[in-house]
C-alpha cells in the first residue's frame, strides 16, 4: 500500500515538529533527567525543529521513519537528545559515545514505564538492546557528522603524558 502512495500522499503523514511539540520533549529529557540533555541547549528551538525528524535515519523513506515514530513514540526525548548528538558530531568515540547515551536514555525510560513483571518490559527490552542500539551503532555513521578527519583524532591513552 505505501510503495503505490505518491509523495503528496506521504506528506500528508508526514510533518515536521513544532515549536511546541519541540518544547514538550526539552522538558521531558530535563524531567526525567536524559543522559546528554546538555546538548538540546546548544540550538535554538527552530534548529531542533529543523533537524529532528523522528525515528529513524534520513534516507529512510518518511512514511516508514513516521510509522517507526508512532511506535517509540514514548522514546521521543532520547531519540531527540540522540540525534542532536549526531548533527554536532566528532570522531569515532564521539559517535559510539552518542550510541550509548541513547541506549542507556532508552533503558532508563523503559525502566520508568514498565515493570520487569510486564512482558512488555522484555518486548521493548531487546527492542532497545538488540534492534535499536544495533542499528545506530552498525548502520549509523554514515549519518554522522565527522568533524575531526580520522588522520587527525588523537588517542588520549596511547599519547605521552608529558611528565
Amino acid at each position: 500500500m505505501f510503495s503505490r502512495m505518491t509523495d503528496a500522499e506521504i506528506d500528508m503523514f508526514v510533518r515536521d515538529y513544532d515549536k511546541n511539540e519541540a518544547q514538550k520533549l526539552i522538558d521531558e529529557a530535563k524531567a526525567y533527567d536524559l543522559y546528554g540533555r546538555e546538548v538540546l541547549e546548544k540550538f535554538s528551538l527552530e534548529r531542533i525543529c529543523q533537524e529532528f525528524n523522528g525515528i529513524g535515519p534520513d534516507r529512510m523513506r518518511p512514511i516508514y521513519r513516521k510509522i517507526l515514530t508512532w511506535l517509540g513514540r514514548r522514546y521521543l526525548s532520547c531519540v531527540l537528545i540522540h540525534d542532536m548528538d549526531y548533527v554536532i558530531g566528532g570522531n569515532e568515540r564521539d559517535f559510539h559515545d552518542s550510541n550509548e547515551r541513547l541506549r542507556m536514555n532508552l533503558n532508563k525510560m523503559l525502566n520508568i514505564f514498565f515493570s520487569k513483571w510486564n512482558p512488555w518490559y522484555w518486548v521493548e527490552w531487546v527492542s532497545i538492546n538488540y534492534i535499536i542500539f544495533a542499528e545506530c551503532e552498525y548502520f549509523g555513521w554514515e549519518g554522522f557528522h565527522k568533524n575531526i578527519p580520522p588522520e587527525e583524532e588523537i588517542d588520549e591513552e596511547s599519547q605521552p603524558s608529558g611528565e
